[in-house]
């Protein structure tokens, strides 16, 4: 086993607050319900559409 290149590519809860970038280089997250789940969508499509 390896370790992955930085453990914040893994998220084990949905952080408070996040960088302009966070959810493009997040590999996965554990999400606590479809409400989350649907934010967390609709920003990453955002950050994918911005220089990310």
């Amino acid at each position: 086993l390896t370790n992955p290149p930085r453990g914040g590519l893994f998220v084990s809860a949905m952080p408070q607050t996040t960088s302009p970038c966070h959810w493009v280089s997040v590999i996965t997250t554990i999400l606590w319900s479809s409400e989350q789940l649907l934010d967390v969508w609709k920003t990453y499509e955002n950050q994918t559409q911005s220089d990310c």
